[in-house]
């Protein structure tokens, strides 16, 4: 039985028929947090922007330049509303 590619990749990580794990960080120690997700075996990174206390947009996409180049993890990043579990309303 020949297998079919994968419908959804994020990076060169397939997504569907292995389950993945996705490390969840954010906060001031950005890049520690997501070298630590890399070495215990973490798929992706969610970078989850709603549960940082201040977001300086600027400082964040440097921060994310780093982390792309230290960390070999595909990146999400998100913002979630208070009712889908975020940290914040949003309108």
């Amino acid at each position: 039985m020949k297998r079919r590619p994968y419908r959804l990749s994020i990076g060169n990580v397939g997504i569907g028929r292995v389950p993945r794990i996705v490390a969840v960080v954010w906060g001031p120690q950005l890049l520690e947090l997501a070298a630590k997700a890399g070495e215990n075996g973490a798929d992706l990174l969610e970078v989850r922007i709603d549960l940082f206390k201040k977001v300086n947009l600027a400082s964040l996409k440097k921060e994310l330049k780093v982390i792309r180049q230290k960390v070999a993890l595909p990146i999400i990043v998100t913002v979630r509303r208070k009712d889908e579990g975020g940290g914040r309303r949003y309108s």
